[in-house]
């Protein structure tokens, strides 16, 4: 049998890209928790403004009497419904920026990962990666050599990086 280095750097490569593309989400926010909270720090030093003066809004209207002092009372009420729904606003809003930039960065590190396993296809299309007797991959022996103009028990390199991304598939899924 003859084993060409290429093989195991297949694999590796294919399992770090197919880990990446499973993983994605957690990669891209990762990375936007690296970046936005220097962009951000405004948007966030306004929201906890806002909370704060719900905050002190609902301190005041709490000790009112709603029969007693009910213009106070609804004054307060209006200013707290406004806030809030402007807090609510605000943070629908700040969630979805995340959920646009999380989903934008991870169909990036997805595209990569399949732009690269394409790239590997190409590289080792015309690539013989094992030279196995012919009579241990019988039935199969000219699906092996697929593309790679080797011999009958060759193993091209499409067929290995086939069979390397659904090892790791398999691998990936147990983990």
């Amino acid at each position: 049998m003859i084993f060409d280095v290429a093989a195991v750097d297949v694999f590796l490569f294919l399992f770090l890209f197919e880990f990446m593309r499973r993983r994605s989400a957690q990669i891209a926010a990762w990375v936007l928790d690296k970046v936005q909270p220097q962009s951000e720090s405004a948007s966030e030093r306004e929201t906890s403004e806002l909370q704060r003066q719900v905050d002190e809004l609902t301190e005041q209207q709490r000790p009112l009497s709603m029969q007693d002092d009910f213009a106070k009372y609804m004054k307060i009420d209006r200013q707290l419904i406004k806030l809030k729904k402007e807090l609510q606003t605000r943070r629908a809003a700040a969630s979805t920026a995340v959920k646009y930039n999380s989903k934008k960065l991870t169909s990036v590190v997805w595209w990569a990962a399949l732009v690269f396993q394409g790239l590997l296809m190409y590289r080792y299309r015309g690539t013989v990666i094992f030279s196995l007797p012919s009579s241990s991959v019988y039935p199969l022996e000219r699906l092996m050599a697929y593309r790679s103009g080797g011999e009958l028990g060759s193993i091209s390199g499409v067929i290995w990086i086939l069979v390397c991304r659904r090892v790791v598939s398999v691998v990936l899924d147990q983990i």
